[in-house]
């Protein structure tokens, strides 16, 4: 009889198989994980059978390492070649001689992640811990460290230990980024040669299935022939109707080719319900004629139809299949490329802030020894001219003047941290160079001074301009700076600086977030010696913090210890007049630009809040001297101007 189970090739299922026997192989891959020598000794493409590596116990740890064997001494490098969760386990393993508990292995992995406990002191917490201590194993090297450790944890002294121990291990510390990097690229051809490993078992695999399909297509033509033989056979012998019916229910099931069911199958059909009605033997032989002569001649068609339709399905499918496996297995090439590359990414900007961040810490300490060693030269040389005579009270009080300068390197990188960039100053403090212009100040004759100049942002744009301009500043780090970039800037109080100048010698004072650190009767005296100094039209320029701005004038402002007061902009606006200024502007700048105004709502409280919350975080007051009558006449009336 002829079987009538053979199936149709089902395009879904072979995928369905294809995709199960690369899940198995990548698993089979990924549970092995053995290293290279061992891939030689069972090869997965080669055998069905799914190779099961030697499972790992929880004493194998990362890296490849083994747990640290029980001795009663070890060095500190038995611990540190460990890292992450190996080096917690190995420090339970190794002191207290077990497995850590879920409790203590979470917080000290979680605190060493975090760089709050480094490896020495989570080490010293388990070996001087009243189970360790029962223990009684010996750590080569630990409470040494653990004692630098400690005292690099001290306020300034552990600073400068800290420092001195970091350039001490410099060298150590580039020998671990050297091997930090060998370890990575390690990695990456390590992932290389397991997704050529992949592609390589899915090609076989892939051969495999387009194997067996071709298998299936041959076995289906066989028996598509076997049936047509059968057919013919039976029409030949003169068959009963029963066994016609017979036949074509079974011949029925093999039409799997278009060609048989548009054309062979209506044709047997209207056969058989001729054979029904018209049963002589005559009618018989001539249909069965007509029968054997339709099937030879199909059947010379199907050879030639259904072979290259078969053959032409194989191919379509096997282009089909591996253009789906190669895009699967390009995406995830590409994917792992890109995670890899972003990780990377990361890293090195950890890194790269890790190092800026360490640098600016350099440059502090330095600026921090470098000014203390001047000072303590200073008053050794003083000491040393007194020798062996007592010294004097203003010699002493000389030395004492020394303590203002205490906080210079400290206020440095305090307006590092929290002023901006001098790129940013500059930039904001662009809006007062019309205001020169206007008043023909940065000449010879009308020059520029800037009291309280910092970083010298201001007088570096002046400079910028071809506009003439100093500075005085009382921190003499920042005077120091100053002068390496080629401003004309001196150490001195500002007031009495202004002092030690002729009337009417000065275009322009300017003071840029200065006023905020002096006392009121200061203030007024700053006011008076600058309109003593200034030239008939010259203007005077003062910005500080905005109080209107409740932020500013509620937290802010007070960011910096050394602001004493803040000033409301009409109470500054009075000084000046008062002191005898002849037209003051107060200019709001700078609001807030952190797009956190509000939006809906009343328009009449939203313009409060906005303004009160929101609005200009600085102020200026704009000063003018006033002219005589014979410089008044001559005088142009001043341009419109925007700030």
């Amino acid at each position: 009889m002829i079987n009538t189970n053979n199936p149709e090739i089902d395009v879904e299922d072979i995928m369905r198989r294809i995709r199960e026997e690369v899940a198995r192989r990548k698993t089979q891959m990924n549970i092995s994980s053995q290293p290279a020598d061992m891939t030689a000794q069972a090869n997965p493409m080669s055998t069905d059978e799914t190779f099961v590596p030697e499972p790992v116990s929880l004493s194998r740890m990362a890296e490849g390492g083994e747990a640290l064997p029980h001795k009663k001494v070890y060095t500190l490098s038995d611990f540190l070649n460990f890292h992450d969760e190996a080096f917690v386990r190995n420090a339970y393993y190794g002191i207290l001689r077990r497995e850590p508990d879920s409790g203590g292995f979470t917080h000290y992995l979680t605190a060493l992640r975090e760089g709050r406990f480094t490896k020495i002191e989570i080490l010293g917490h388990i070996r001087f811990s009243p189970e360790g201590k029962t223990q009684m194993v010996q750590v080569k090297g630990l409470r040494l460290s653990l004692a630098i450790r400690t005292i690099c944890r001290l306020p300034v002294l552990g600073y400068l230990i800290a420092l001195g121990n970091f350039l001490l291990r410099l060298p150590l510390v580039v020998r671990n980024w050297e091997r930090f990097e060998a370890y990575t690229l390690y990695g990456q051809q390590e992932q290389r040669r397991q997704i050529n490993v992949l592609a390589s078992q899915v090609e076989t695999a892939f051969h495999r299935v387009q194997q067996r399909i071709s298998e299936r297509d041959a076995l289906s033509t066989r028996r598509i022939a076997d049936a047509m033989i059968e057919l013919s056979q039976l029409i030949a012998c003169k068959a009963s109707q029963d066994d016609l019916q017979r036949l074509l229910q079974e011949f029925a099931v093999l039409q799997q080719s278009a060609a048989l069911r548009g054309e062979v199958g209506p044709q047997l059909e209207s056969m058989v319900k001729a054979l029904e009605v018209k049963a002589e033997k005559e009618q018989l032989t001539r249909l069965s004629d007509q029968l054997v002569s339709l099937v030879e001649n199909k059947a010379e068609a199907l050879r030639g139809e259904v072979g290259p339709q078969l053959e032409s399905m194989v191919k379509a499918l096997e282009v089909k299949a591996e253009k789906e496996q190669l895009t699967r297995l390009s995406d995830q090439l590409v994917s792992l490329v890109e995670n890899k590359a972003e990780a990377l990414r990361g890293e090195a900007k950890v890194v790269a802030s890790k190092l800026q961040e360490i640098s600016q810490q350099m440059l502090d300490h330095k600026r921090s020894i470098l000014d203390q060693q001047r000072r303590l030269t200073l008053l050794l040389e003083e000491a040393r001219k007194r020798l062996p005579e007592p010294i004097s009270g203003e010699e002493i009080g000389n030395m004492l003047t020394e303590e203002d300068h205490l906080l210079d390197a400290f206020y440095v990188s305090f307006e590092d941290r929290f002023r901006g960039t001098c790129e940013d100053i500059k930039k904001r403090v662009e809006v007062y160079l019309p205001l020169i212009s206007e008043a023909n100040a940065g000449t010879k004759k009308t020059s520029i001074l800037d009291i309280g100049c910092g970083r010298g942002e201001w007088l570096e744009l002046l400079k910028e301009n071809k506009l003439v301009a100093r500075g005085v500043d009382t921190n003499r780090i920042m005077v120091s700076h100053c002068k390496e970039l080629g401003l004309d800037v001196e150490e001195a109080d500002a007031i009495t600086y202004l002092r030690s100048l002729k009337k009417n010698s000065l275009g322009a004072v300017t003071g840029i977030h200065i006023i905020e650190h002096i006392p009121f009767k200061r203030l007024v005296a700053l006011f008076d010696e600058t309109l003593r100094v200034l030239k008939p039209g010259g203007v005077a320029i003062f910005e500080t913090p905005n109080p209107e701005n409740l932020v500013v004038g509620a937290c802010n402002f007070y960011c910096d210890p050394t602001h004493l007061s803040p000033w409301m902009p009409e109470m500054i606006r009075f000084v000046s007049e008062s002191r005898g200024f002849s037209r003051v502007e107060i200019k709001r700048l700078h609001p807030n630009s952190d797009g956190l105004q509000l939006i809906g709502g009343e328009e009449n409280v939203k313009t409060i809040i906005n303004k009160m919350l929101f609005g200009p975080q600085d102020f200026a007051v704009i000063a003018y001297k006033g002219m005589s009558m014979d410089e008044t006449a001559f005088q142009q009336p001043p341009k419109e101007r925007s700030l």
